[in-house]
């Protein structure tokens, strides 16, 4: 597989070079001044021979649709202009679709406003993919029926939350195909949003090595973002790797 970081400035993405990773996965926290930041990027992209990945601003309030397409709309056809001008090929998007927590009438009416979204981006043949938060996979089967091209960022941290069992294997299971990036930290479980914790991992209580044969089983080869603090970005990664040649070693 192929091992990034999360960036959410340009000093993040240079220590994401500095840590010799395949690539950056850039938030920046502002999007107004996402085009201002193309050019200083590219420089980056093209000193440390990386490739560049994007992630999606905050939502908003998940509840209110008229917010989202007055606010959140126009932030993502920003984005997708941005990703393009990189040629980063994937966008994640917090998207949340949690039937237990969200009415039927605004998850449909979010999808339509997802639909636009994924017009959008395949204008410029680019990926998107949710990225899972609470949901069990049932959660995602209407928009994965709708949109063939949607993908899944698959939060292995994420799954340890809200469910006795981390989600990622429900995930691995219902939607292998459409996996096209991940997400990994630690956590010890909880139930709100302030136990996700962003561990290094191995410090929080996320049986990676399981998760991580049963992805490798599925073929999945692609890419996978540490989601951790920049500093200690070198040593998670070693990590990483050895849990990956532990597993692949076996399979």
């Amino acid at each position: 597989m192929l091992i990034g970081g999360r960036a959410h400035s340009l000093t993040e993405a240079d220590y994401v070079g500095e840590a010799h990773l395949d690539f950056a996965e850039i938030n920046l926290p502002n999007h107004h001044h996402a085009s201002q930041d193309i050019s200083a990027l590219l420089q980056l992209k093209k000193k440390y021979n990386f490739f560049l990945l994007v992630h999606g601003p905050e939502e908003g309030n998940p509840f209110d649709c008229n917010e989202l397409r007055s606010s959140l709309l126009p932030q993502i056809k920003i984005l997708i202009d941005f990703a393009a001008a990189l040629e980063a090929r994937v966008i994640t998007l917090h998207f949340w679709l949690d039937q237990r927590f969200i009415d039927k009438p605004i998850i449909e009416e979010k999808l339509t406003i997802l639909e636009t979204m994924m017009n959008l981006v395949q204008k410029k043949r680019i990926k998107l993919c949710l990225e899972n938060l609470s949901e069990r996979p049932s959660d995602f089967e209407k928009a994965f029926s709708l949109f063939p091209e949607l993908g899944l960022t698959l939060d292995i941290g994420h799954g340890e939350l809200l469910s006795p069992r981390n989600t990622s294997y429900s995930f691995i299971e219902s939607y292998p195909e459409r996996i096209s990036h991940i997400h990994i930290h630690d956590n010890r479980g909880g139930t709100s949003p302030e136990d996700d914790l962003h561990l290094p991992l191995g410090e929080g209580s996320i049986a990676f090595k399981p998760i991580l044969s049963a992805l490798c089983r599925t073929g999945y080869n692609k890419t996978i973002t540490l989601e951790l603090a920049p500093d200690i970005l070198i040593q998670e990664k070693e990590k990483l790797e050895e849990l990956l040649n532990a597993v692949q070693s076996k399979e």
